[in-house]
């Protein structure tokens, strides 16, 4: 009975390991390329601009590329911070950017940035949905 015992106990903590060994890391989940889906600003959607076109991507050699849909693109680094909940472009920069991940999934990531005041505008949130290509 004893031995019953322990081989179920290493099943399970074997089971445990596997599971464990094959679950991917934010990086990994992040490292896709991405088409916009949707852009709110301060909660609102924003109709303004078709990003239909917009593509964002982030490589596992800690790279990414942002195109928009008349073929401008910014491109750089970037790093999580220790907790996997932010994303830090250009992290060696003065320009750095510190960009919230809201929410990342197999099917889905949304990012918010934010817009810096301006001498007539307040800072503002800005919530970008992708989904993976």
């Amino acid at each position: 009975m004893r031995n019953i015992l322990v081989i179920g106990f290493l099943i399970l903590f074997a089971t445990g390991c596997i599971d464990l060994l094959l679950e991917q890391t934010v990086s990994e989940k992040l490292a896709k390329t991405y088409k916009v889906s949707e852009v709110q600003i301060a909660g609102i959607k924003d109709a303004s601009t078709d990003y239909s076109a917009y593509r964002y991507t982030f490589n596992i050699d800690k790279t990414y590329l942002f195109k928009t849909a008349n073929g401008q693109s910014s491109q750089g680094t970037w790093a999580l911070n220790p907790t996997d909940t932010k994303i830090t472009l250009d992290p060696n920069l003065a320009t750095k950017q510190e960009v919230s991940i809201i929410e990342i999934s197999d099917s889905k990531l949304d990012l918010e940035f934010i817009i810096p005041k301006t001498f007539k505008d307040p800072e503002k949130k800005m919530l970008v949905k992708l989904l993976p290509l």
